[in-house]
């Protein structure tokens, strides 16, 4: 095996190795140098080392970043998940008996409302785990880094060394209390009404503007709140409206506490995708067989009543 020759240079050789699979995961020299914490030159001399020391290429270089050789591929398969299992015990999470939690992150909103009840079905299956909220540019680059097993985003990692896979859909629907006695349907009166968002940019009205109305909004936010359950918490009180995600507001819209203001012929989506390293699919990891069973889970599971729409429609 192309690894265990390397043996033979000591352990002087395992910092070039974690400088490869840091490369291998995160696509270029750059950002590999970014999450080991080293200049890129470092980075650069630890390939050119490493190719020399096997007399192989490892990456082909490119516009983008670099692609692994079918030789690196062979070298990933072998080392990356004891670089990672050291990580965990370096980090302190392991326990005697060797077992340690998978570690998941995702987005506040759809961990909590759709991946965690997942959770609840794996029934005696399930392994210890251990959750971290975020946004995907953080939790992916921690997946990279091996602080991370697995990341469920609204992002479709094209990182080498990663496979994503689509989870579910969202569709946004644009709501409000029914005392704001809003016209439905008639988007000119919408400008009257306030805005609650969840950022400055009004990320998802302007989606939502743009996909059904075919303009930009014309209003601005009265209230902001950087998180999706506070922001229906406020459209619930009669504070505004907000376009927010069907599984979040889908019991509110069944039973009459919101109401729909547009029914457009083309609603906007959002994905959520699954996201872990190439490595622990290969070996079947507790966190591939993790990954794999939410995904079918979620999939499969209870539909969120939606006021009439099919959920992810």
């Amino acid at each position: 095996m192309l690894v265990q020759s390397a043996a033979h240079g000591g352990l002087r050789r395992l910092p070039h190795l974690r400088t490869v699979l840091a490369v291998y995961r995160a696509g270029s020299f750059g950002r590999a140098a970014v999450v080991l914490g080293v200049s890129q030159p470092t980075v650069t001399n630890h390939v050119k080392a490493l190719e020399d020391y096997f007399g192989l290429v490892l990456f082909e270089r490119n516009a983008d970043g670099v692609t692994p050789t079918a030789a690196a591929h062979s070298i990933i398969s072998q080392v990356a998940a004891p670089f990672d299992q050291l990580d965990r015990v370096m980090a302190g999470v392991y326990e005697q008996d060797g077992t340690h939690p998978v570690r998941l992150g995702g987005p506040r909103e759809f961990m909590s409302a759709r991946v965690i009840p997942a959770l609840a079905a794996l029934d005696g299956a399930r392994p210890r785990i251990d959750v971290t909220l975020g946004e995907a540019s953080a939790l992916l680059d921690r997946l990279e880094s091996g602080s991370l097993d697995v990341v469920v985003s609204g992002v479709r990692s094209g990182r080498a060394g990663l496979r994503s896979w689509p989870v579910a859909d969202e569709e946004l629907i644009l709501v409000a209390a029914p005392c704001l006695s809003v016209p439905k349907g008639v988007p000119a009166a919408l400008d009257a009404v306030p805005v609650i968002e969840c950022d400055s940019a009004m990320t998802a009205t302007r989606r939502y503007w743009n996909t059904v109305f075919g303009a930009d909004p014309r209003c601005r936010p009265t209230l902001t709140v950087p998180d999706q359950r506070a922001a229906r918490s406020a459209v619930l009180s009669g504070l505004g409206m907000a376009v927010l995600p069907d599984y979040l507001v889908g019991e509110d819209l069944a039973d009459g506490a919101l109401i729909a203001l547009v029914d457009p012929t083309e609603a906007p989506l959002n994905t959520f995708f699954m996201t872990i390293g190439e490595a622990a699919i290969q070996n079947r990891s507790g966190a591939a067989v993790l990954a794999e069973a939410v995904t079918e889970l979620i999939k499969r599971g209870p539909a969120v009543p939606t006021g009439g729409r099919a959920p992810g429609r």
